[in-house]
């Protein structure tokens, strides 16, 4: 086995050595820890060294990674720095530990899928269970959030603030009157305490934290998951979430968001060239707003 791993690590490295060649970039080391090939979906992490060597592997449009896909012959190939796994090990342990702290019922599947997702790669996402309701947020920004939740098991259940309204698609919400994403999300908790409900999965900063009785989580933040994540979880690419918030006028300034876009780069959750991608959508939507 070992054997057979350290041949497939020089055959990459050869093959995104000339891969690199025959686009014209100069010869850059890149730094193979291990792969691991997941059978079951045909699909091979290769773990580098460090951020450079994954940016190296993956190349100027993802050009690099869709050439050694190709050469050996596997469904899905997914490059993971061991700096990132070891931060997103770190950050969850962390957000266990603040999962323990509450005495709520509900908190239990919670740290079950954060301890699963502590062996990635890998990933096991769980065969589908009942791990209870959960309310959501509903609005365009937690689309990707609510599928999330549904394909690790729960029972969502959507809830709208009482000041924004449905468009005849479903999916789109306007706005009466204009109001700020805090008032907006105050109103939400209100409406999900008033009908029992102690789980209310929203797009939030902090990972998980408690209104009174009631417990708000981030599950993508819970389990420190990077755009390729919730691709490979979700298998479709999320929707551009800052661009499509920002199209609905929430009264809140384009540059929060960009900061919240530069925030997820630095933590390694976004890789630069989807921050440009939803930046630029960002400020077309922005330019849109400012014509209507």
């Amino acid at each position: 086995m070992k054997q057979e791993t350290d041949l497939r690590k020089q055959k990459i490295l050869r093959l995104a050595e000339e891969t690199r060649k025959k686009l014209g970039m100069r010869y850059t080391p890149i730094e193979i820890v291990k792969t691991i090939h997941d059978k079951e979906k045909d699909r091979l992490y290769i773990i580098v060294g460090d951020r450079p060597d994954k940016t190296a592997l993956i190349g100027p449009g993802g050009l690099v990674a869709a050439k050694l896909k190709e050469n050996l012959g596997v469904k899905t190939l997914t490059v993971v720095s061991k700096l990132d796994l070891v931060v997103k090990r770190r950050m969850i342990k962390e957000h266990i530990k603040l999962l323990s702290k509450t005495d709520q019922p509900n908190v239990e599947p919670l740290k079950k899928l954060c301890r699963l997702e502590l062996f990635y790669p890998p990933r096991r996402v769980p065969q589908p269970e009942k791990l209870g309701q959960i309310f959501v947020h509903h609005c365009p920004n937690n689309l990707a959030s609510e599928k999330l939740a549904k394909t690790l098991g729960y029972k969502t259940t959507g809830v709208i603030s009482p000041e924004t309204e449905l468009n005849q698609d479903g999916s789109i919400y306007t706005r009466k009157p204009p109001i700020t994403c805090g008032e907006c999300f105050t109103s939400v908790v209100c409406s999900v305490k008033k009908v029992g409900g102690n789980l209310l999965l929203a797009n939030t900063r902090n990972p998980v934290f408690s209104v009174e009785d009631l417990l708000v989580v981030n599950l993508a933040k819970l389990l420190w998951l990077t755009r390729e994540d919730l691709h490979e979880i979700l298998g479709r690419e999320p929707p551009p979430c800052w661009a499509r918030r920002a199209s609905l006028g929430m009264g809140v300034g384009t540059h929060l968001f960009v900061r919240h876009i530069i925030e997820d780069v630095s933590l390694g959750l976004l890789e630069p060239n989807q921050a440009t991608r939803e930046i630029y959508g960002l400020t077309r939507c922005g330019q849109a707003c400012k014509k209507a």
